[in-house]
C-alpha cells in the first residue's frame, strides 16, 4: 500500500498539493494534524522551511519574550502577524510558543525573559547549562514580580491574538522548554531554584496560576500545556505531572507531550501518558511528537547536537503515538508535532524525500482526521 511515484503525482494533479483534501477549508482551527515545530536556530534560513509540504497543517514557532517586548508595555506583534500571514496564505495554521527561558542564547536574543523584567527587581538565575558557551539567565517563576510582568504581556497578546483565524493554538510558555519542568538536570541550575524556595507544592501551584492565565486570557484560541517531569525521568514527580494533566484536561486545555519515543521505556505502557490521556479525551486534545528527528536519527541542542539519537523507525513511532501496541490502550491523538527534517523526509521532490515515510505520515493524518467524528464537541 505503499505509493509509487505515478501515485504520488496522481495526487498532486488531483489537487491534494498544499494541503488540500487533508484539512479543513476553515477560518480558524483544524482540530488535528501534523505540524513541525520550528525554532529560532531553523528560521535562521528560511522563516517559513516546507511551506510547500502537502502533509503539514503548519507550525509551531518556538520563539522567546524578549523578542515582542523589548520595552515595558512596547508590544512588537508585527513579526508574529507577518509568520501567520506565510502560512494562512496556504490554508495552514501556526501555533506560538514564546519561552521565558532561551536555554541556547544567540548573539542576537540572549535570553528569553527581557532584561527589563529584571532590571525591575524580578529575581534573576544564572547557570551554564551542558555544552553551551553562554550562560542562561533563568527566572523564579514564582516571584510575585515576574509573575505580574508575564501575566501583562500574556493579556496583551491575547487581546491581540485570541480569536485570530490563522492561529491553531497557543503554547503555553512557561518552565523549560515551556514544559512543567522546573529545569533539566544538564541546566545545571536546580541547586538555585531549591534556595529560591522551590518545592513541589510551591511548583504545581505556579503551573496551575500560569495555565489558568493563559485559559482567561486566550478565550477563543485554544491553549496547550506541555507535561514533563519536574527535573529528570524518575524523579517521583509523575503523581503530580498526572494532577497538571487533569486540572488542564479538565479546563479543555490540550496537553502536549513530546518524548515519544519506540526505544524508550518512557512512552510505555507503565508510563502515566497513555492513560491520563484516555482519562481527559472527551475533555480536550491531545498533541504527541518526539523529542528529536525520528527519520534523520541526529539529535538536536547543546552536548547532543548532530549525534546519533534512534527513536525507533517512524511506522513504530506513529504505533506508538495512537497505542494498542505493548500492552497500551489507544490513544485519542489530535495532533502530531514533528522536527523540520522529518517534514523534509516525507515531502516531494525534496532532496531527502523518502516515499515510504511519505506512506506512513499520510496514513496517520487519515487516523488523525478520522478520529474527530465522535470528538467534534471538543
Amino acid at each position: 500500500m505503499k505509493p509509487t511515484s505515478c501515485v504520488c503525482a496522481f495526487l498532486f494533479l488531483c489537487g491534494n498539493v498544499f494541503g488540500e483534501g487533508w484539512y479543513p477549508q476553515v477560518d480558524g482551527s483544524f482540530g488535528y494534524g501534523l505540524f513541525q515545530r520550528l525554532g529560532l536556530g531553523d528560521m535562521q534560513n528560511d522563516e517559513a522551511l516546507n511551506l510547500d509540504c502537502p502533509y503539514l497543517a503548519g507550525t509551531a514557532y518556538y520563539l522567546g519574550w524578549a523578542m515582542f517586548e523589548p520595552k515595558e508595555g512596547d508590544y512588537q506583534w508585527d513579526y508574529m502577524e507577518r509568520l501567520i500571514k506565510k502560512w494562512q496564505d496556504k490554508g495552514k495554521r501556526v501555533m506560538f510558543r514564546i519561552d521565558v527561558i532561551n536555554k541556547r542564547p544567540r548573539p542576537d536574543l540572549a535570553f528569553g525573559t527581557p532584561e527589563w523584567v529584571f532590571q525591575s527587581g524580578a529575581k534573576r538565575l544564572v547557570a551554564h547549562s551542558s555544552g553551551e558557551k553562554t550562560a542562561s539567565h533563568w527566572p523564579v517563576y514564582w516571584d510575585p514580580k515576574f509573575f505580574d510582568k508575564f501575566s501583562n504581556f500574556i493579556k496583551a497578546m491575547a487581546k491581540r491574538f485570541d480569536g485570530h483565524p490563522g492561529i491553531e493554538f497557543m503554547m503555553i510558555g512557561f518552565g523549560e522548554f515551556a514544559t512543567t519542568k522546573v529545569c533539566g538536570p544538564s541546566s545545571k541550575v536546580m541547586d538555585q531554584y531549591e534556595k529560591a524556595g522551590y518545592n513541589k507544592n510551591l511548583w504545581v501551584d505556579t503551573v496551575k496560576k500560569t495555565m489558568d492565565l493563559y485559559k482567561e486570557s486566550f478565550v477563543k484560541t485554544p491553549v496547550c500545556a506541555t507535561l514533563a517531569p519536574f527535573h529528570k525521568i524518575g524523579d517521583g514527580s509523575e503523581p503530580e505531572v498526572y494532577k497538571l494533566g487533569q486540572h488542564a484536561g479538565g479546563k479543555g486545555i490540550y496537553l502536549f507531550n513530546h518524548s515519544l519515543n519506540s526505544t524508550s521505556k518512557w512512552f510505555s505502557k507503565d508510563n502515566i501518558y497513555p492513560k491520563l490521556f484516555n482519562e481527559v479525551r472527551s475533555q480536550t486534545k491531545i498533541a504527541i511528537g518526539p523529542d528529536d528527528p525520528v527519520i534523520s536519527k541526529l539529535g538536536r541542542g547543546g552536548a547532543g547536537e548532530g549525534r546519533v539519537r534512534d527513536q525507533g523507525e517512524i511506522d513504530e513511532v506513529l504505533d506508538l503515538a495512537f497505542g494498542g501496541i505493548r500492552g497500551m490502550p489507544e490513544t485519542s491523538v489530535d495532533y502530531l508535532v514533528f522536527y523540520p527534517e522529518d517534514i523534509a523526509a516525507i515531502t516531494p521532490g525534496n532532496v531527502d524525500y523518502n516515499a515510504q515515510a511519505e506512506s506512513t505520515v499520510q496514513e496517520a493524518i487519515r487516523r488523525l482526521k478520522d478520529s474527530q467524528e465522535p470528538n467534534q464537541n471538543k
